[in-house]
């Protein structure tokens, strides 16, 4: 029996694309990543987009030119949609400026150009601390999916957050709960002495969240907690031995209204717990068993007792690993993109 292909196109996340091939291909399917706009990608059985829609753009307009006779198509969305409190219309207008809607490169800066007042004024009236820029790459995911379903060319939708799932119910638009998955990138437990009580990784150019990291930094020191914040971005064995180092690392909202699970996978997998902020939709966690949640205001005071209380910090990150394991593993995920893939491969799949 021939294996079903998959062309994996994700331009602007090369090392994400290449593990879903790989692990598609040890699957039986044969999947490749190719760049955006690559010859050859529509004579796959089935096109996986995965990323901005932004650098997918030349792709989508080969798959709408190709009419009936293109291939299947799916789509991994791993980014924020547009914050829940905009209104569907108000989205649907709002879209009409996506670059998603043109695959010319010169058309691109023309677009942003034409969206940057509606865009300046949405982000005013949201309060979010939200640039119009930012602003406009959440609308693009929104596009993606309204272009997607609306021109029927579209036959999955998979998302990484339950979040994104019922705002895109809300909306009309079926989709699939598809973890990015524990991987063995996040790293692993080396057993060294744990001397950071605190740490945090990740952006501080959101305003909001630089403000509450300074306030939550600040009480911490003032509780005799060890904090540690790294002046430059950190990846690979050098995240892997400083996380190794932490009992608790600190979640702070960039975007409340989802969730990146990836700082849990990450702290489980070198033996920290998260601690940070309420949840908008904390499923497939549990808050108070597989991480700790408390509102800013007294949630340095909660790390505080669970650094003191070291086989409770134990018992937590354990219940988090077993959440993570039933919940989204890698491997489970996988499995079921391949047998959704395999059935969108088949004749009459999906269409």
């Amino acid at each position: 029996m021939v294996a079903a292909t998959v062309a994996v196109i994700c331009h602007n996340r090369p090392e994400i694309g290449r593990s879903i091939a790989d692990g598609l291909s040890q699957r039986g399917l044969d999947a490749r990543v190719l760049p955006d706009g690559a010859e050859g990608a529509l004579a796959a059985d089935v096109v996986l987009l995965v990323g901005g829609p932004s650098s997918l753009r030349r792709t989508i307009g080969a798959i709408e030119r190709a009419g009936p006779a293109r291939p299947r198509v799916a789509a991994w969305l791993f980014e924020p949609l547009p914050p829940p409190e905009i209104t569907l219309p108000e989205v649907r207008r709002a879209v009409r400026y996506s670059a998603i809607r043109t695959g010319r490169r010169w058309m691109r800066p023309i677009m942003r150009l034409l969206s940057r007042p509606h865009d300046s004024a949405l982000a005013r009236r949201l309060g979010r601390d939200l640039t119009a820029g930012r602003l406009r790459f959440f609308l693009d995911t929104a596009s993606f999916a309204f272009r997607g379903t609306d021109r029927g060319w579209l036959d999955a939708t998979f998302v990484s957050t339950l979040q994104k799932q019922r705002q895109l119910a809300g909306w009309g638009i079926a989709s699939e709960f598809l973890p990015v998955g524990q991987q063995p990138a996040f790293g692993r437990d080396l057993g060294l002495a744990r001397d950071i009580d605190l740490l945090f990784i990740g952006s501080r150019k959101d305003a909001r969240r630089r403000r509450t990291l300074d306030a939550i930094l600040a009480a911490a020191r003032t509780r005799g907690l060890s904090v540690h914040v790294p002046e430059a971005p950190i990846w690979g064995e050098d995240r892997t031995r400083l996380v190794n180092r932490a009992r608790v690392l600190l979640h702070l909202h960039q975007f409340d209204w989802d969730t990146p699970w990836m700082r849990w996978m990450l702290a489980v997998a070198n033996g920290a717990v998260v601690a940070g902020e309420p949840l908008s939709v904390p499923e497939p966690m549990r808050p108070g068993v597989d991480y700790l949640e408390a509102p800013t205001e007294t949630l340095v005071e909660e790390i505080a007792r669970l650094v003191a209380d070291e086989p409770r910090r134990l018992a937590m990150l354990d219940s988090c690993r077993a959440r993570i394991a039933a919940t989204m593993a890698q491997e489970s995920a996988l499995d079921r993109l391949a047998a959704r893939l395999t059935a969108l491969a088949a004749p009459g799949g999906g269409r």
